[in-house]
């Protein structure tokens, strides 16, 4: 868990929420400075004044380890978090019951009421309207309980101290979930990066192997005919006469193997694959291949890639999918491959603008290309001809 843990959060996102902690539990130490100063308080005010630095702290610990982990379950929808509902309530729930036991015999209630600032911490990882709701329902409580005690324009002043703590937490929150999004992205440029370098090093070097064979090989032909006719109209035995024969049939044999040698695949679509499948919190992607290492041509990869790509960002958004399986298998004369996810909700398949694009670049081609909907999910199974 820690290492998935360090996967999905930015080690700032950490440092950050760590600082604002810290600096919340300064606050709870000044204020209970405050109330204790002067006189040992009652078992109640004590148990209270115990209780709440707890929760306080389980909501931080919440946030920074279990809540990563839970949206990154449900990525990119938003996931509920009831027990962090929970210790939100109990938060504002304890800071209430801890003022209004001590707030007749202290002589700085002001200080005290400061209290009510710090549980919004907690609601910034709430849905806005569980936030807002918890917010109003748990100042109206501590407003009807304290007001003897505070002129009603100091509610004002906490009111606007929650709303700081709640945007500075929220902040944070958002900052996680845009270095979730920015990974997938950055994935997508550096896989897209590979393929555009594996395609133009692959045209250069057909390009050079054409030339090779196309002008090199001719001559070296021409040669070796020029110097078999020489021999066979002259009678020629000279030893230098039949070197040159041999050395100029090894040339055409190599000029062959290096024109051959570099029209081989030059892009693995399985690392390519397995580098975008990383940066993606869910659904969990499994790639695997047979028949062949994972290398191929550039044009063969850029269709397989791009076929994945959209089908994984179609399961991303529309299916809520937990497991998407990739199988390419190759044989001499073509690419098939079996994408699959365990997609739920879809009682009918509505091939939109990515769906269409992933069958006009498999048919544009020369392949062909089946997607249905499963009792298990979604399927798609396309081949296409290998170059």
């Amino acid at each position: 868990m820690l290492k998935r843990l360090a996967e999905l959060v930015p080690a700032a996102f950490l440092a950050k929420t760590l600082a604002l902690t810290a600096t919340g539990l300064i606050v709870i130490a000044c204020v209970y400075w405050e109330l204790f100063s002067r006189s040992w308080p009652g078992q109640t005010v004590l148990a209270l004044a115990l209780l709440y630095p707890l929760l306080f702290l389980s909501a931080y610990l919440y946030l920074s380890i279990i809540y990563p982990l839970r949206e990154a379950t449900t990525y990119p929808h938003t996931q509920q978090h009831p027990l962090l509902l929970l210790l939100s309530v109990l938060n504002y729930l304890c800071v209430i019951s801890l003022l209004h036991a001590s707030i007749p015999s202290s002589h700085n209630p002001q200080v005290i009421i400061f209290l009510l600032a710090l549980p919004s911490a907690s609601t910034a990882g709430l849905l806005l309207w569980q936030s807002v709701s918890v917010m109003i329902l748990s100042n109206l409580l501590a407003a009807w309980l304290l007001i003897p005690y505070v002129e009603t324009s100091f509610f004002l002043q906490i009111a606007s101290s929650q709303v700081l703590v709640y945007l500075l937490f929220s902040t944070l929150i958002n900052e996680f979930r845009q270095k979730t999004v920015a990974n997938i992205n950055l994935a997508q440029l550096r896989a897209t990066q590979r393929l555009l370098e594996a395609k133009v090093k692959q045209e250069t070097t057909e390009r050079i192997a054409h030339d090779l064979h196309d002008e090199l090989g001719h001559l070296s032909t021409v040669i070796s005919n020029n110097l078999n006719q020489y021999c066979h109209i002259n009678q020629c035995n000279d030893p230098l006469l039949e070197n040159a024969k041999q050395q100029t049939q090894k040339m055409s044999e190599q000029i062959r193997l290096i024109s051959s040698t570099w029209q081989m695949p030059a892009l693995d679509i399985k690392a390519a694959l397995t580098e975008l499948a990383a940066n993606i919190p869910r659904p969990n992607v499994k790639v695997d291949i047979d028949g062949f290492d994972g290398l191929c041509s550039a044009s063969n990869g850029e269709t397989l890639y791009r076929c994945c790509q959209e089908i994984i960002t179609n399961s991303i958004k529309h299916s809520n999918a937990s497991t998407v399986h990739i199988m390419i298998l190759k044989n001499p004369t073509q690419f098939s491959a079996s994408i699959e996810d365990n997609g739920r909700g879809k009682t009918r398949l509505k091939l939109g603008n990515g769906l269409n694009g992933i069958r006009s670049r498999v048919i544009r081609v020369g392949g062909d290309i089946n997607m249905e909907l499963t009792p298990d999910g979604f399927r798609a199974q396309l081949t296409i001809p290998a170059t």
